[in-house]
């Protein structure tokens, strides 16, 4: 199945993941932590996001960061690339080091802190150290003053949307606050499966490209973030043996053919309206359809997947789904009346 595409919310505070292939340990010194720091500010250069905190653990990275006008890969996969780079020669290596593209979750601002002390406990979670200011690892100890911060990261807007300030007394709560939340477990509510499951529910249920917001702290919670022209929907509430019908008949075709294996092109257009139908306008699982077309879910993909073929017809399956949804309606009223 095609991967979904990441919305893109300017402005939006996002917690990001890259984790290593295989959950391998890869980075173990602090040359090689010096050197991923290094490239930050010329990835930077081709971004306009704003990095607020890190954690840079042994077989994984977190970053916490404000979200710019530009796409987050303009500023990932020159980082990553480079450093993978860098690090497969120093360990004489091949292959990829970060296993596919970052994951990638938004929050409320009410909810920053927590993820913060979240980030800057990854040592003390993972063993490492008994409390976050011992280590180097991650942003925390920039936060506190024990170091100065590096000039790309700002820990001035980091320690405000904490309820912070910068002076003395500020840093030292702030130590206090990340040091108080060291004890409590990692929250598998707010982990990166759960999210990810919670995006594509409501993705689904909403037929629309919103982001999901989850929460770090007592009692985690999700709720929904889209950009202000997204416009959710209802699921349709339509039939595969009605969308079949009708795009048959949109294209002059037997029912017979769309399930056959005919590689003739409006039998193949066939298939992808109806999947783009069934899909991507009603909102329903991929793999019905491919089933009830006689395809394996990946042919179903490789059909989904070609963006100016589904471009070409995203229109027209609209209409198709507009007027299955008035006919059931229509046959609600209908059978409303007949009850009365």
């Amino acid at each position: 199945m095609p991967r979904a595409p990441t919305e893109h919310l300017p402005g939006a505070l996002l917690h990001i993941i890259s984790r290593f292939v295989n959950r391998e340990i890869r980075v173990t010194q602090a040359a090689e932590r010096q050197s991923y720091l290094e490239r930050v500010p010329a990835a930077l250069a081709a971004s306009d996001l704003l990095p607020l905190c890190y954690a840079l653990m042994g077989n994984h990275v977190h970053w916490g960061v404000r979200q710019g006008h530009l796409p987050r890969r303009c500023f990932f996969q020159r980082l990553h690339g480079g450093f993978a780079r860098w690090l497969n020669q120093r360990q004489k290596r091949l292959g990829p080091l970060f296993a596919d593209r970052p994951r990638q979750f938004a929050l409320e601002e009410e909810g920053f802190p927590f993820l913060v002390a979240y980030i800057h406990n990854n040592p003390v979670r993972a063993g490492v150290v008994d409390d976050a200011a011992d280590c180097d690892w991650t942003s925390h100890r920039a936060y506190i003053g024990e170091v100065p911060p590096p000039p790309w990261l700002d820990v001035h807007a980091g320690l405000s949307l904490c309820g912070f300030d910068a002076s003395p007394r500020g840093r030292s709560e702030f130590h206090d606050f990340v040091r108080a939340a060291a004890s409590q477990p990692r929250e598998s509510a707010w982990s990166d499966e759960s999210v990810a499951r919670c995006r594509t529910q409501t993705r689904a249920l909403l037929r629309a490209p919103v982001e999901v917001c989850g929460r770090i702290d007592e009692r985690p919670h999700f709720s929904v973030l889209a950009r202000p022209y997204v416009n959710p929907r209802p699921p349709l509430r339509i039939s595969i043996p009605w969308v079949l019908k009708a795009v048959a008949r949109e294209l002059r075709l037997d029912e017979e053919e769309l399930r056959s294996a005919s590689r003739r092109r409006t039998a193949v257009e066939g298939r992808r309206l109806a999947l783009i139908v069934w899909s991507l306008e009603a909102g329903r699982p991929q793999a019905e359809m491919a089933a009830a077309l006689g395809i394996s879910e990946a042919a179903a993909s490789q059909l989904l997947g070609r963006p100016r073929a589904v471009r070409a017809i995203r229109e027209r399956a609209g209409d198709i789904a507009k007027a299955l949804q008035r006919n059931v309606t229509s046959r609600n009223s209908e059978t409303n009346l007949l009850r009365t």
